[in-house]
């Protein structure tokens, strides 16, 4: 059961994760304009389809979430935790806290690896097409219509949200 509900969490996860890329960090909503400011103005400015590489470590504010953004999913967590107790079975809410973390430092750690060009990934390989996939989301005349996973493309596939450009 717990592999099961583990494996429900990160596709959850990701379904998470296309909708925050999609809908906040993309569209000015009341309350969210922060996140809005920071990624669509900042980020996608910082970074293009042709230039998608950091220059130096000064760069990195424009990668990598703000400090705030994992205490918050902590501060989350912990809510989530105190409104559905066992819900599912006593390991639920360890399970939750433990699968996003992994999701989000995942997502981290991906995100970088796609904006770094200290790493070299072959076209084919899995890395490579997750980097392309990403690098092509930069590219402003689809910026807000494709490639909203950055970590893996299934919500992107689900949805019809999947570009090779």
């Amino acid at each position: 059961m717990d592999a099961i509900g583990f494996l429900v969490f990160f596709v959850f996860g990701n379904l998470v994760e296309y909708w925050l890329h999609r809908t906040p960090l993309h569209r000015r909503i009341p309350g969210l304009k922060n996140i809005f400011e920071i990624h669509s103005n900042q980020h996608h400015r910082f970074f293009s389809q042709h230039m998608p590489f950091y220059e130096s470590t000064r760069d990195l504010h424009t990668v990598f979430f703000p400090a705030y953004a994992p205490v918050a999913l902590i501060l989350g967590l912990i809510l989530a935790g105190k409104l559905f107790p066992h819900s599912w079975s006593p390991n639920a809410a360890p399970l939750l806290v433990v699968a996003s973390c992994s999701y989000f430092l995942m997502y981290e750690l991906l995100h970088f690896s796609h904006h770094t060009g200290i790493l070299k990934f072959e076209a084919g390989s899995l890395l490579g097409k997750m980097r392309a996939h990403h690098t092509l989301h930069h590219d402003p005349t689809i910026m807000t219509k494709t490639n909203f996973n950055v970590t893996f493309p299934l919500c992107d596939w689900l949805f019809g949200t999947f570009s090779k450009g």
